[in-house]
């Protein structure tokens, strides 16, 4: 069994509590069928358990025997890699649309040059793409610039939802907990964190608060050292606080207003999986051609706005 697929079985308290926030979110997306894209993009794993409870509350319609209904077939997507977590979901869900692959060979990788089909284009713009991954936030040099492929699905993403007519969209992204990053790259994010902070005093609260002023003090001066070797919490704290910060710097010439909805942090103790969590909204902007720097502040501001850790018995500490 795949760690992602045993997670999803154990289903401890804390990922029951974040798959009660990404309801939350899905309740308060008005969807229209006729806007020709699905309502949610999701990796779900064998269980399905976050599509378990979209039929329980309603947002998706069920036939008889538990197979999604004809009216509702195009408004869930689920992407499986696993062949046989693919069959245990057609088993659970008949009639649920299913793609056989990893979400990256869907995008056709991370190169601005190279886009899905047409059919496959229309799918990844649904109104909420839930990244729900078991991987690390990790970082490679290209061209002498620090590139993190799973944020660069995400910039990819957010340019496929711009064509044509751009509708708001929704992303939840999950991803593992510990950083990975070398001397390098660990240099790169802390200059990238010094220059937000000098640019937004908030944004420079806002981290303070995450994680102390020592740490932020060492941050601005590029002497915080391999951050791979701050302990558990700070690493999921910080990555909490660097993650939707970057993608505010990803997408900035495109045309969305991008809000941190939550950020939370969970596990990391008595041998579970350190997790960072996050709901983030992109918004149609008119402003994005004439003031682009106002968008990127009010990004930076919303980083902050409800972050926190999931506590063992599934409560949110704020």
């Amino acid at each position: 069994m795949r760690p992602v697929d045993r997670a999803m079985f154990e289903d401890r308290p804390q990922k029951r509590a974040v798959r009660t926030l990404w309801l939350e979110e899905l309740k308060r997306i008005t969807y229209r069928a006729e806007d020709g894209v699905p309502l949610y993009l999701t990796l779900p794993g064998a269980e399905g358990k976050d599509i378990e409870l979209l039929a329980l509350h309603g947002l998706i319609s069920l036939t008889d025997v538990h197979g999604i209904a004809a009216t509702d077939r195009f408004k869930v997507i689920a992407v499986e890699s696993s062949p046989r977590a693919a069959l245990r979901l057609q088993e659970k869900f008949p009639g649920l649309k299913i793609i056989e692959a990893r979400i990256q060979d869907i995008l056709r990788g991370d190169s601005p040059t190279k886009w899905p089909d047409k059919r496959e284009e229309i799918l990844c713009r649904a109104r909420v793409i839930n990244l729900d991954v078991d991987e690390p936030v990790e970082a490679h040099l290209a061209d002498e610039s620090v590139m993190f492929p799973l944020l660069e699905r995400v910039r990819k993403l957010a340019l496929l939802h711009a064509q044509a007519h751009p509708l708001d969209w929704l992303l939840l992204l999950s991803a593992h907990g510990e950083i990975l990053w070398d001397e390098a790259v660990s240099l790169d994010v802390q200059e990238f964190l010094a220059e937000n902070c000098a640019r937004e005093a908030e944004f420079r609260v806002g981290l303070a608060n995450q994680l102390g002023d020592k740490l932020v003090k060492e941050i601005e001066e590029g002497k915080a050292g391999t951050l791979s070797l701050l302990s558990q919490e700070l690493q999921q704290r910080l990555l909490l606080s660097f993650v939707p910060k970057k993608i505010v710097a990803l997408v900035q010439n495109q045309c969305w207003r991008v809000e941190a909805l939550w950020n939370y942090y969970y596990g990391g103790r008595n041998r579970d999986a350190p997790i960072a969590t996050w709901a983030i909204a992109f918004h149609v902007d008119r402003r994005a051609s004439s003031r682009p720097d106002t968008l990127y502040r009010e990004g930076l501001r919303s980083v902050f706005r409800r972050v926190g850790r999931i506590a063992e018995d599934g409560t949110i500490q704020e």
